[in-house]
C-alpha cells in the first residue's frame, strides 16, 4: 500500500503495510512466488490481514558488495534476525544482499563504501564497467 524508509543514526529502516493474500503471485518470478508461499506457510497468522513488513540494518560494503550488518526483518510486531528468516524461506542472507548489489551494479555503481551522513545514505564507489 505504501513504502516508508527512514534513517536513524547509522541504520536504515524500510517497510510497508500489506496483505499477503493480496499479492498477485502470477506477476512474480518463480522465486518470488515460492517466497510468498513459504511466508504464508511459516507465518499463517499473517494471512488475510494488513500487516507491517519491514527490514532494517546498518548498511556496509564488504568485499565490494552491499551488506546489512545487525539486520532484522519485521512482520507486524515480530522482529527477527534476517539470517533466521532467510533460512526459514530457504534462502541465505548473502543471496538477499547479492540481489541488492546486483541492483546497484545495474544502476552503474560498484559500491566501495556506504555511510549515513546527516540522515542520508551516501554510497561511494566506481562506475561499473
Amino acid at each position: 500500500k505504501e513504502v516508508n524508509t527512514s534513517i536513524e543514526d547509522d541504520r536504515i529502516k524500510s517497510g510497508m503495510v500489506m496483505n499477503l493474500t493480496d499479492i498477485p503471485l502470477e506477476g512474480l518470478p518463480a522465486e518470488g512466488q515460492d517466497a510468498v508461499e513459504q511466508l504464508r506457510r511459516t507465518f499463517p497468522f499473517l494471512a488475510n490481514r494488513d500487516v507491517y513488513l519491514g527490514i532494517e540494518g546498518r548498511p556496509t560494503v564488504k568485499d565490494g558488495a552491499f551488506s546489512l550488518d545487525d539486520s532484522h526483518i519485521q512482520f507486524g510486531p515480530l522482529k527477527l534476525p534476517v539470517a533466521d528468516v532467510a533460512s526459514q524461506l530457504g534462502v541465505s542472507q548473502a543471496d538477499i544482499e547479492r540481489q541488492i548489489s546486483t541492483l546497484l551494479e545495474q544502476q552503474g555503481l560498484t559500491p566501495e563504501d556506504i555511510q549515513v551522513v546527516d540522515g542520508e545514505i551516501v554510497i561511494s564507489g566506481s562506475a561499473a564497467s
